[in-house]
């Protein structure tokens, strides 16, 4: 008898359960239409240039700058054909000399043949390049100081200012303790080319 009962509650339950659960579903994120303007067409951009490899376990990569103003840009870095890029912002990089954009990818094994291309996105129009050229470079086989390089060069005070500029660095980091490790700096050599640009 008492089980009887129970399972007509139980039946009585589900069916309310049921009948309550009607009801009309509304779609909360209607369409959005793009307009013929943005992110339709692709970024003009001549993508990588150069990758070199600096150590044991960094490249530089070397690419013009894309059109648009830097605040706008990020540049997408790819290693290995990965699917999610290093994203640089287009306003943390200064063209060199020559104009162009250098990023130093770092963390790479020694010793290793990586893949790199470069694109670029418009955070405003919602532009992307789709052109991206890609290059293979390896890593040295051979471990390296973990310099970073000049970090500063003014003229020398006073009148030695005329023929004589002082050079500053960060020290590249020693490994070693008390015994030098193979990768760790035994000198430093600073060299100079003349130049009439000023």
């Amino acid at each position: 008898m008492m089980k009887n009962t129970f399972s007509k509650i139980l039946i009585i339950v589900t069916a309310l359960s049921i009948v309550s659960c009607v009801g009309t579903v509304e779609d909360k994120n209607p369409e959005i239409t793009k307009s013929g303007e943005a992110g339709t067409g692709s970024l003009a951009f001549d993508g990588l240039i150069d990758a070199v490899a600096i150590s044991d376990s960094k490249v530089v990569l070397q690419f013009a700058p894309a059109q648009g103003s830097p605040k706008d840009l990020t540049y997408l870095i790819y290693i290995n054909k990965a699917i999610n890029p290093i994203e640089v912002k287009g306003e943390a990089l200064v063209p060199d000399i020559s104009g162009q954009l250098s990023y130093t990818t770092g963390n790479l094994k020694v010793s290793t043949v990586y893949n790199f291309s470069v694109g670029v996105r418009n955070g405003v129009s919602g532009e992307e390049s789709n052109v991206n050229k890609s290059q293979s470079v390896k890593t040295f086989s051979n471990f390296t100081a973990d310099f970073e390089g000049i970090s500063k060069v003014y003229p020398a005070a006073g009148v030695s200012g005329q023929s004589e500029v002082v050079v500053e660095w960060v020290p590249a980091v020693t490994k070693g303790t008390t015994l030098a490790r193979a990768s760790d700096p035994i000198q430093y050599e600073i060299r100079y080319i003349s130049s009439n640009l000023g």
